[in-house]
């Protein structure tokens, strides 16, 4: 039972015996009590673990462009296993995924984007990203990467390549007949 009496608050020390006195403290106005005290630091039982922070997923965008002849826009890597891939790439903290899209389609095709609309998504856990495919309309143009040291090859493709990269391969059969598929793997 607490009661607030003119700037004191008054305790009761549970005890076992039942002439225990009540004692009060006095806090002066914009203080905190040493035991609230924010600098303190707080003990954590040995027993509980707390897990290391991990950042969230990464966030990719990529890019579904077919020509007049439904054959579909792919980017040869330049570096690493060197993986056909769809135009796209990670997003920026501050960015949008359309923006993102607009500048990677930009740098590694050299086109211009026109409208995009999102049609798949990949959720690789593993690896803790999270892709969004989107079907594009660009103005036509001249294909030349702006960066070579990322693009080795630019191609509008028929065919599933063997060497492609995980998003290409979950994307790929979302987006074109079973028929398509049996033909590239042969």
């Amino acid at each position: 039972m607490r009661q607030r009496i003119g700037g004191h608050i008054p305790f009761r020390k549970k005890n076992r015996c039942e002439h225990a006195k009540p004692f009060s403290f006095r806090l002066r106005p914009g203080t905190f009590p040493h035991f609230l005290s924010p600098e303190m630091p707080v003990r954590k039982p040995a027993s509980v673990v707390v897990p290391a922070e991990k950042p969230g997923k990464e966030v990719s965008a990529m890019a579904w462009i077919e020509d007049a002849s439904g054959k579909v826009l792919m980017v040869k890597q330049h570096r690493g296993r060197k993986l056909w891939a769809l135009p796209g790439g990670k997003v920026r903290a501050t960015e949008s995924l359309v923006d993102a899209l607009r500048r990677e389609i930009r740098e590694e095709t050299g086109l211009r984007m026109i409208r995009a609309t999102p049609c798949e998504f990949y959720d690789r856990a593993e690896k803790s990203n999270l892709t969004v495919l989107f079907r594009v309309h660009v103005r036509e143009g001249k294909l030349a990467a702006k960066t070579t040291d990322e693009i080795e090859s630019i191609a509008f493709r028929d065919a599933l390549p063997r060497n492609s990269t995980p998003s290409l391969l979950h994307f790929w059969p979302q987006l074109r007949p079973p028929a398509q598929i049996s033909k590239s793997q042969a």
